[in-house]
C-alpha cells in the first residue's frame, strides 16, 4: 500500500513539471489564446451553487432563494400563529402605500382640562406619521385595513399616561400595540388637570396603483 502511495505521489509530481515545462515553453501569444479559450464561469447558471445554497443548514428557515450575479438574497418565513403567517411577501415585490384618514376635531371625542383645539392641534398632523408603521405591515399583506380607537388618558404635564384599544377591526394585534404605542409618545400642551380622549384611526390601501 505504501508503495502504491509513492508511486502515485511521484506520478502526480511528473505530471505537474510536465505540464509546467511545456507551458512555459509557449510564447505569449499562445498563452493569451489559451486563456480565451476558457470561458468565465457565471455562478448565476450554477445549478450545483443553487443547490448548496438551497440544502445549507445555516438557513434554516428560508422560504425562497434567489440567485442574482454573485448576489444571494434569501427571505424567512413569519412566525406560524402571527397575524401574517401565510401571508408572506419577497423582498422588493410590494409597494405598498397605506393611507390614513385625516381627522378633524369633529371626530374628537373628549373631556376634561383641555380645549378641542388643543387636543386636534397635536393629534391631527400627528396621525399621517402613523403611516411608516401601516405601510410596514401592508407589504406583508396586501389589502390589509382597518379601523382602530384609543382611549388617552392625559396628565396635567401633557404626557400620555395610559392608552387603550376600545376596539379594533384590523385582527392584528401586533399592528394595534405598534401603534398605540407610537401614539403614547405624542406629548400635548399642559393643563390644570386631566384629560380623556377618544381618537379613531382608519387605515386603507390606497386605489392608485
Amino acid at each position: 500500500m505504501d508503495m502504491t502511495r509513492f508511486f502515485y505521489k511521484c506520478l502526480g509530481r511528473f505530471a505537474l513539471m510536465t505540464a509546467a515545462a511545456l507551458w512555459a515553453g509557449c510564447d505569449n501569444a499562445e498563452k493569451r489564446e489559451s486563456v480565451k479559450e476558457e470561458p468565465a464561469r457565471d455562478i448565476s447558471s450554477s445549478s450545483l451553487l443553487k443547490k448548496e445554497i438551497k440544502d445549507s443548514k445555516y438557513l434554516p428557515k428560508q422560504e425562497s432563494i434567489v440567485v442574482q450575479g454573485t448576489t444571494v438574497l434569501y427571505g424567512t418565513m413569519p412566525v406560524v400563529g402571527d397575524c401574517l403567517y401565510g401571508c408572506h411577501t419577497p423582498i422588493g415585490e410590494s409597494k405598498a402605500k397605506g393611507l390614513v384618514k385625516k381627522l378633524t376635531e369633529r371626530d374628537l371625542k373628549f373631556e376634561g382640562s383641555l380645549s378641542g383645539e388643543q387636543l386636534s392641534k397635536i393629534v391631527c398632523p400627528r396621525t399621517q406619521g402613523l403611516r411608516h408603521i401601516y405601510n410596514k405591515f401592508l407589504k406583508k399583506k396586501p389589502g390589509f385595513e382597518g379601523r382602530l380607537v384609543l382611549q388617552l388618558t392625559i396628565a396635567p404635564d401633557g404626557s400620555i399616561t395610559n392608552a387603550v384599544v376600545k376596539s379594533s377591526t384590523t385582527g392584528c394585534d401586533d399592528f394595534d400595540a405598534e401603534i398605540k404605542m407610537a401614539v403614547s409618545r405624542w406629548k400635548f400642551e399642559k393643563s390644570d388637570g386631566i384629560t380623556s380622549v377618544t381618537v379613531p384611526f382608519e387605515f386603507s390601501e390606497s386605489s392608485d396603483k
